[in-house]
């Protein structure tokens, strides 16, 4: 029985022997067909490659752009600020002069105007005193009665209440 046994095994070694030469061929064939599909992968990506690196240096030179463009934008909005605020000061120092000027020309009238007034005031009195309040309504100085400087005028003080005088009111400028 041990030759029957002995060939039992012989065929199930030459069983296994065959196996293991399917497997290694299995095994070559899906390395070959790896390495061929890993080939047209690196292929395909050097294609896709050089089709990207356009657009990537493309891309590139855009936001270069685009950063020179905020850069100047930046500056511009700073100089601005800038020119705005020296400007916002100019208006201030120029409505200061504005009102230095109307001051000064407000005293430089007003101080050649006073004596020129004085002068037609006292004419004005001289003329009155001379020729004298000829017309329908004439009233004699001592009925006007004026009011004085330091309070606002009472209506009694504007009013002509003299009985020789025609009894229309009058009121007293102080001019």
């Amino acid at each position: 029985m041990a030759d029957g046994a002995l060939g039992t095994t012989n065929v199930l070694l030459g069983t296994l022997v065959l196996i293991s030469v399917l497997e290694a061929i299995a095994l070559a064939t899906v390395v070959v067909v790896a390495i061929r599909l890993c080939g047209r992968m690196l292929r395909t990506l050097r294609e896709v490659e050089q089709r990207l690196r356009p657009l990537a240096d493309r891309a590139s030179d855009l936001a270069a752009a685009i950063e020179s463009i905020t850069t100047d934008v930046k500056t511009t909005t700073a100089r601005a600020a800038s020119c705005a605020e020296k400007a916002g000061a100019a208006f201030q120092a120029a409505v200061g002069v504005a009102k230095i000027v109307r001051g000064t020309g407000h005293a430089s009238v007003v101080s050649r105007a006073l004596p020129l007034l004085g002068i037609a005031r006292g004419l004005r009195v001289a003329y009155r005193s001379l020729v004298g309040d000829r017309g329908p309504n004439a009233q004699s100085p001592s009925s006007k009665v004026r009011p004085s400087r330091d309070g606002p005028r009472s209506p009694a003080a504007t009013l002509d209440r003299s009985p020789a005088v025609n009894h229309n009111t009058e009121r007293v400028h102080d001019t």
